[in-house]
């Protein structure tokens, strides 16, 4: 294998293992590229060299690794800021939050954990949270349950910011000016407070939002590897917030870079999505015919 693909593999890891302390969702984009090189590899019909296979995945995970343990082991052993472990919060309780009401944050699940001071004890306390709201649910209630904040995790094109804003309104651009360009600029996408109707503009936010997802409908017939890609990403985006806490728009955010390109690319091969179901009536019109 070539050194400059040995180099570039492994400062891509390195640089994965940076994102995962980041944005640990930032991992979902990894998982589907290794998912899509499986795919590639299989697809060669056994052409594959065992021996450039081994390679990469010894760099993969030896850059990954090193990266991660390193900062790991800074983490709890430096004198700048002092982590004390045993307080950490641990992904169960994540996952018992999106459990409940609409999957959101839940105040009720942040105080409990909070008051036990064990972190293997608020690890068996989460867990026996998530054994229980999955027994009261059960499988139909829990795929319902599923459908339901699928829906709050992706409809609102505002991601959250006008139920966000608050009765001051703390994340309402220029609400210090109250004259100028600035103040302008305000009064045309929100009110004077917090959760305001913008005035109607949400409305074009919501169109826009609806063409991005048609976009991406228009997308899930191709297979090109990069497309894939995409489409694994934010398929794995979608699957991380029904597991963990959601219930709401905003969180997607993190995955809109995806969401657009994979839009952007369903929309620019219109003619050919068409053009493929033009054909298929075609012949399903022949058949008919011949018959």
């Amino acid at each position: 294998m070539a050194w400059k693909k040995i180099v570039l593999l492994f400062f891509g890891s390195a640089i994965s293992a940076l994102a995962y302390f980041i944005k640990p969702s930032a991992v979902i984009v990894d998982v589907a590229i290794i998912i899509c090189t499986v795919i590639y590899l299989i697809n060669r019909k056994g052409r594959v060299n065992l021996r450039k296979g081994l390679i990469t995945i010894a760099v993969v995970a030896f850059g990954f690794g090193s990266v991660y343990s390193s900062i790991n082991y800074y983490k709890y052993h430096n004198s700048v800021v002092i982590l004390d472990a045993n307080k950490a919060m641990p992904m169960t309780e994540f996952i018992a939050m999106g459990l409940i009401n609409n999957g959101g944050y839940n105040p009720y699940d942040v105080q409990t954990n909070m008051a036990i001071k064990s972190k293997d004890e608020r690890n068996e306390k989460n867990l026996q949270m998530i054994t229980e709201r999955l027994k009261d649910n059960g499988l139909v209630g829990y795929l319902i349950f599923l459908t339901k904040k699928q829906i709050f995790n992706t409809s609102d094109a505002s991601f959250g910011w006008q139920v966000d804003a608050g009765a001051n309104g703390f994340i309402i651009p220029f609400t210090q000016y109250q004259s100028g360009i600035r103040w302008r600029i305000q009064r045309i996408f929100t009110g004077t407070s917090g959760n305001q109707n913008w005035k109607g503009n949400v409305i074009w936010v919501q169109i826009v939002w609806c063409f991005i997802i048609i976009g991406m409908l228009l997308a899930l017939g191709s297979d090109n590897l990069v497309v894939l890609l995409l489409k694994y990403t934010v398929l794995g985006g979608m699957a991380f917030l029904l597991i963990l806490e959601g219930g709401r728009s905003r969180y997607l955010i993190q995955f809109l870079p995806y969401i657009i390109m994979l839009s952007a690319y369903g929309w620019s091969h219109i003619r050919i999505v068409l053009s493929k179901k033009s054909y298929w009536v075609k012949e399903k019109v022949d058949v008919c015919q011949r018959h």
